[in-house]
């Protein structure tokens, strides 16, 4: 195309408009404030884990070697912190053995009800320093999903379901079970790629505690 330009005219020059503009959605802000608020957890799981260690190594293991007292020499510091490191490293290999030992069915028992209570301790910090913990532990009753598969556990649970939720938190984003909430029907059985609404949440079962995310009951959502 040409550009005709009239004498007496300036040509003015225009600015470029982008094709498509960025626009930050609903769920892209809730990522975003999640994922700083999920920072924090881990960080002070981690640190929950490291104390401890550091008080099992000091008054459990060390109790000869460092006599009950710790010297704020850089030398004894630094071997203490480093005996501590390599303790935190071990433990979970510890907890390995042990459940295998039993045949492997404590190792989910050990791992999450280890991993459960630092998180408990961590949320309860939170709350007090007033983070929104809605946005990594949700109340999940009137949320939709879908069911994306049978429980892997069949018929030895009542929980015969598993429910993928958008906005579900770290319930969501599991170690072990990724973002599948084990769930079951209030009525008939439900097929897979059906949508459906949580109608109930359980926090605290033994079920919920051993998977560190709660099981849920839900209807199909019409």
């Amino acid at each position: 195309m040409v550009k005709v330009i009239k004498i007496g005219e300036e040509d003015e020059e225009t600015t470029p408009i982008p094709d498509e503009e960025l626009i930050t959605t609903e769920l892209d802000d809730y990522k975003i404030k999640q994922k700083f608020v999920k920072k924090v957890y881990y960080t002070l799981i981690g640190v929950l884990y490291f104390t401890f260690c550091a008080l099992f190594n000091y008054y459990v293991i060390g109790v000869e070697y460092y006599g009950q007292e710790i010297s704020f020499e850089t030398e004894p510091l630094l071997w203490f912190f480093l005996d501590t490191f390599v303790l935190a490293l071990i433990f979970p290999i510890v907890l390995l053995i042990l459940s295998f030992a039993s045949g492997g069915i404590l190792f989910g028992v050990f791992g999450g009800l280890t991993y459960g209570s630092f998180g408990l301790l961590a949320r309860g910090i939170m709350k007090i320093l007033g983070f929104d913990l809605e946005l990594i532990f949700p109340e999940l009753v009137g949320h939709t999903g879908v069911v994306s598969k049978p429980n892997v556990l069949g018929k030895f649970t009542s929980y015969n379901l598993s429910v993928e939720i958008e906005k579900a938190g770290l319930y969501g984003n599991s170690f072990w079970h990724g973002n599948n909430i084990a769930a079951r029907s209030k009525g008939d059985e439900i097929p897979v790629d059906t949508k459906v609404k949580v109608i109930e949440a359980n926090y605290w079962s033994l079920s919920s505690l051993l998977r560190n995310s709660p099981v849920i009951t839900v209807v199909p959502d019409e």
